[in-house]
């Protein structure tokens, strides 16, 4: 099956503005030789290109943003999507452990972490109570930094 006229010319001007778009990223990364250039916020603009694209080809083609499919869903999906990685990671991280492959946790990161919170806990806080809180933040805060810069794929 052949695609239409309006089809193909909707695939080429998302194509034209994802390249435009992912050009000028790509520069800035390349010409400062590192990923981290930009405080990494030239990774996160060319993490954003397909979003931006997609949203800017539904908006000249349709002039609204209707027909993306955007929507919640399920709300016992959206639950498993948050814990299937977590779960991987449990067994992937229990066969580490229990093969002796890997340690419980990095002491080095953990005493830094602590570092940053011992205006919060004091000076010298446990690893008890650093690593919770540690788990908490990444799995809150992380998240949510993670899907802010990974949205703009997603959309695309």
């Amino acid at each position: 099956m052949k695609p239409t006229k309006d089809v193909q010319k909707r695939i080429v001007t998302f194509l034209l503005i994802a390249l435009a778009l992912s050009a000028i990223f790509y520069y800035l990364i390349i010409s400062a030789g590192t990923l981290k250039a930009g405080h990494g916020l030239y990774v996160l603009g060319l993490m954003w290109c397909p979003g931006i694209t997609a949203l800017t080809t539904q908006l000249v083609f349709h002039r609204n943003l209707r027909g993306l499919g955007w929507g919640w869903g399920k709300t016992k999906y959206q639950m498993w999507s948050y814990a299937i990685p977590f779960l991987y990671g449990l067994a992937a991280y229990a066969i580490a452990w229990a093969t002796g492959l890997g340690g419980f946790y990095n002491e080095e990161f953990v005493r830094r972490f602590a570092m940053r919170l011992a205006p919060l806990l004091g000076p010298n806080p446990s690893p008890t109570l650093v690593i919770p809180i540690l788990v908490i933040a990444s799995a809150t805060l992380g998240v949510l930094f993670s899907c802010i810069s990974a949205l703009g794929e997603e959309i695309g």
